[in-house]
């Protein structure tokens, strides 16, 4: 699938930091995520149509934009270390086996003190996207 994705589209996460993939075959993609690091694909209901078709199926009843990324961890690895996320978060695990941990809040008021991610505050992203 890979192959399929726009380079800009897919982020090698496990490294000393996330990186696009952009310039990269396949093939390295592929054996970083041999040597643990997870595998993320941005805003994939652009490139999955029933995807997108549920994500705008959810806009419409929820009234604000939704986008879908997808997580490819190894077995054995974590793709991100503890953290809280500065939006709503659905998680739909389709494969394997993962132990979740939800905690009480670090933060009480987080957006006060948390910079938003680009697709929070730019609608104009968001349309991008689609």
């Amino acid at each position: 699938m890979a192959e399929q994705l726009p380079a800009e589209a897919i982020e090698v996460i496990g490294r000393n930091k996330t990186n696009e993939a952009a310039g990269e075959p396949a093939g390295a993609v592929t054996e970083w995520f041999r040597k643990g690091a997870t595998i993320r694909v941005k805003a994939i209901q652009r490139f999955f149509e029933p995807l997108g078709d549920l994500c705008r199926n959810v806009e419409d009843q929820l009234g604000f934009p939704v986008r879908a990324n997808l997580y490819c961890t190894p077995g054995n690895s974590r793709g991100f270390n503890l953290h809280f996320d500065t939006h709503e978060v659905f998680v739909l695990q389709l494969f394997g086996k993962k132990h979740w941990q939800i905690f009480e809040p670090t933060e009480t008021l987080p957006l006060e003190s948390v910079p938003p991610l680009p697709f929070e505050n730019d609608r104009e992203a968001v349309k991008r996207s689609r």
